[in-house]
């Protein structure tokens, strides 16, 4: 991962995507505009972790956020195994500031399935749903808090994201399109008793290698 910035970078901080995609190489934004599929995008997460890429248009920064260094290789091999990882967070407990371990991603089918199979047998909690078709909506949201900040809840997992919500985001900085992300299930998975560190990254790393019944292997 990456300790100082690029050359390149915006010399005065900003929340601007626009000045950022402004200043990056051209091949680097390239690079993500080029991302038609859930492997292409896994690859780009994964250059983005490990400090080959960057650039992320979906992130304000030109690496992951600090607290992300002890879980990078956790997350480097998910990518790599097919989860298009978005967000996570390690598993905390100081003080004022209590985390569960989480991660959420989007898969194909096959991992869906596959991961829906190996997870009941955990005491991970996962939530695997396909994305809503664009402009489905649902009425029903499971939020569970992931995050506690003097006690009070700040952050969460749980709802649905619809495929045209997720492609907002996205449709201008890859090949992707609505119709395209609704064929994909959205993964959410969390440990949850809070501030343990490794039983998220190793139990969910060991389900998506273990073969499958139908003969599925990563």
């Amino acid at each position: 991962m990456l300790q100082q910035p690029p050359a390149w970078w915006p010399t005065q901080a900003t929340d601007s995507m626009s000045a950022m995609r402004t200043a990056a190489p051209v091949q680097m934004t390239r690079r993500w505009a080029s991302v038609s599929n859930l492997r292409e995008l896994a690859e780009c997460v994964t250059d983005f972790l490990v400090g080959d890429l960057p650039f992320n248009p979906f992130c304000y920064d030109y690496r992951p956020a600090i607290e992300t260094a002890p879980i990078v290789h956790h997350l480097v091999q998910l990518n790599r195994l097919g989860l298009a990882t978005d967000c996570s967070q390690p598993g905390l407990d100081r003080g004022d500031l209590r985390q569960r371990a989480y991660v959420s991603g989007l898969a194909d089918l096959d991992l869906a399935r596959h991961l829906d199979e190996q997870l009941v047998h955990t005491d991970l909690v996962a939530f695997i749903a396909p994305l809503l078709e664009p402009h489905e909506s649902v009425d029903l949201w499971l939020d569970v808090p992931v995050t506690l900040l003097e006690r009070s809840p700040v952050t969460w997992i749980g709802g649905r994201m619809a495929a045209d919500d997720l492609f907002t985001g996205i449709a201008e900085e890859t090949s992707l399109t609505a119709q395209d992300l609704a064929g994909y299930y959205s993964i959410q998975v969390m440990d949850p008793v809070w501030g343990r560190a490794d039983y998220l990254w190793d139990t969910l790393t060991t389900a998506v290698k273990t073969p499958s019944l139908d003969g599925r292997s990563a």
